[in-house]
């Protein structure tokens, strides 16, 4: 898969891409896991434009957003995705979004590359929040098709830190 302007693609094989955003400091890497149904899209970036679109290029299945956990530079595009699963102890920090001051100061030329930035991209209406659909929890399973990821309750870096296992 070619990069794309903001973005840099890397495919690992097996059905696993990582978008990643090298044009801000937090470097931001987005996973795509390939199931025989749907793809789980691990964190949705820090919220620049064409993010859903990369996805659907890169897989043609239904997308279903697996946040890591709700910090602002991980859920940036999760609103627009139909399904966003996260656990319970972030769901109110995914669902109040990032305010438009701390957003704008975020994406300055002191923290990314702001020549490397859409044309339309405009950070002063900060990220917009967006209820969960359902909620992960340690033990649970997420069925892809023909792939399952085990969820494990991670928590350190934030309380309701998440990791996935795929067994295969």
């Amino acid at each position: 898969m070619a990069d794309s302007g903001w973005y840099e693609v890397q495919d690992f094989g097996r059905g696993i891409p990582m978008i990643r955003e090298p044009f801000h400091s937090e470097d931001v890497k987005s996973y795509l896991v390939e199931g025989e149904e749907r793809v789980a899209v691990l964190d949705t970036g820090i919220g620049v434009g064409g993010f859903p679109e990369l996805v659907a290029a890169a897989s043609g299945r239904p997308p279903v957003v697996l946040q890591t956990h709700a910090h602002w530079d991980h859920f940036g595009a999760s609103h627009q995705f139909p399904q966003v699963f996260v656990h319970a102890a972030e769901a109110a920090w995914l669902a109040e979004g990032f305010p438009a001051d701390r957003y704008a100061r975020w994406m300055t030329a002191e923290f990314a590359d702001v020549s490397r930035l859409p044309e339309d991209f405009d950070p002063s209406q900060g990220l917009p929040g967006c209820a969960a659909t359902g909620f992960l929890h340690h033990g649970g399973q997420v069925d892809l098709g023909g792939r399952v990821l085990q969820v494990y309750h991670t928590p350190g870096h934030s309380p309701g830190g998440v990791s996935f296992l795929d067994r295969q």
